[in-house]
């Protein structure tokens, strides 16, 4: 992946799988960098707004489909009221005990 620091409290996270990556682990992987970010950076809660990257990037050889998720996050150091958040703490344990991470 490939982590953007957009602004203190803001970050662009582009993951991009192989082709045995289904949608649904690029799009968890993602979600996973962001709430370590937000861990790293003292915050709690972190909202997301997706980019505009294609999910499936055909590669050059052609045929085999990669996907590719970018996801915009705004973290918070307490849960903001009247916005949807992910709980960073809570995500990052959910992710890698879906994928046996340790």
């Amino acid at each position: 992946f490939v982590d953007t620091r957009l602004a203190p409290d803001m970050v662009r996270v582009t993951f991009a799988g192989n082709g045995f990556t289904s949608d649904q682990k690029a799009t968890d992987f993602a979600l996973l960098r962001a709430a370590e970010l937000c861990a790293e950076s003292g915050c709690g809660f972190f909202s997301v707004q997706w980019s505009p990257v294609s999910t499936q990037m055909a590669n050059a050889g052609g045929g085999v489909a990669k996907p590719e998720v970018a996801v915009m996050a705004k973290f918070f150091k307490d849960k903001p009221a009247g916005v949807d958040v992910f709980d960073a703490g809570f995500l990052i344990n959910s992710i890698k005990s879906k994928y046996g991470i340790r």
